[in-house]
């Protein structure tokens, strides 16, 4: 996370989605103002402020491989078309 934080350069200029961002909040221990959610860790799985929310980055780490092929589709067209 710490490199991939490098990479974006400043990141007060883009807006963040992390989808499935885990227990520990994923991107949003090493970016400021991140949206984590994760529908598997109560802590995340209430968050609506993503619903109809335009973001300049969706991350996604460790989760379209546990999606069969239909679902990740889908997926990736509502990223696209958000």
């Amino acid at each position: 996370l710490r490199h991939l934080a490098t990479l974006v350069g400043d990141p007060s200029k883009y807006s963040y989605l992390d989808f499935g961002c885990g227990p520990l909040g994923g991107l949003s221990q090493v970016l400021p103002d991140v949206v984590a959610y994760d529908p598997y860790v109560p802590k995340y799985s209430a968050r609506v402020e993503f619903v109809g929310a335009k973001f300049d980055v969706v991350f996604s780490s460790d989760v379209l491989e546990h999606m069969p092929i239909g679902q990740i589709l889908d997926f990736l067209h509502h990223v696209r078309m958000a």
